[in-house]
C-alpha cells in the first residue's frame, strides 16, 4: 500500500506543472526519493521479519506526517487556484476579456507605469433629482 502510494504521489508529481519553475532547489523530488528508499526499506525489512517495534512506529508517524503535509499542500494550491480564478472572473466584468487574460496570464505582476495611455472620452449621466427621491424612499 506504502508503495503504490509513493508511487501515486511520483506520478502526480510529475505530471504537475511545476508551481516554481525558476527555483533552483526542488524539495518535493528529494522528498519522494527519500520517502521511496524508506519505504522499500520498510518492504524489505517486513518480508523478511527483520523490522523492529521502534521502526514500524516510526513509519507510522512518518506516514502521518507525509500524508498531513501533502493534504495541507493540496489545500493551499487549491485555495490559490480559486481565489485566481475568482479575480479572474471579478475583473473580467470590468475589463474586456482580452485584458483580463492578458493580466491573468502574464509572467510577472503587474507595476505601476506598465499600463497602456489610450484616448478615451468617458459619459457620466445621472437622472435629475434622483438622489432626492432616493434619499426618501424605504429599502423595500
Amino acid at each position: 500500500m506504502q508503495l503504490l502510494l509513493v508511487v501515486t504521489f511520483g506520478i502526480l508529481y510529475a505530471l504537475a506543472p511545476s508551481s516554481a519553475p525558476e527555483a533552483r532547489v526542488q524539495p518535493v523530488p528529494w522528498i519522494l526519493s527519500a520517502y521511496f528508499i524508506f519505504t522499500m526499506v520498510r518492504l524489505i525489512g517486513s518480508h523478511r521479519g527483520q523490522l523492529p517495534n521502534w521502526l514500524l512506529m516510526a513509519s507510522v508517524v512518518m506516514d502521518m506526517v507525509l500524508l498531513t503535509v501533502a493534504i495541507g499542500r493540496a489545500q493551499r494550491v487549491l485555495n490559490r487556484a480559486v481565489l485566481e480564478t475568482t479575480a479572474a472572473e471579478d475583473l473580467s466584468r470590468f475589463v474586456s476579456a482580452e485584458i483580463t487574460y492578458r493580466i491573468t496570464s502574464a509572467d510577472r505582476a503587474i507595476q505601476p507605469g506598465d499600463g497602456e495611455s489610450k484616448v478615451a472620452m468617458v459619459l457620466f449621466t445621472g437622472i435629475e433629482g434622483f438622489s432626492t427621491i432616493s434619499e426618501n424612499l424605504t429599502p423595500q
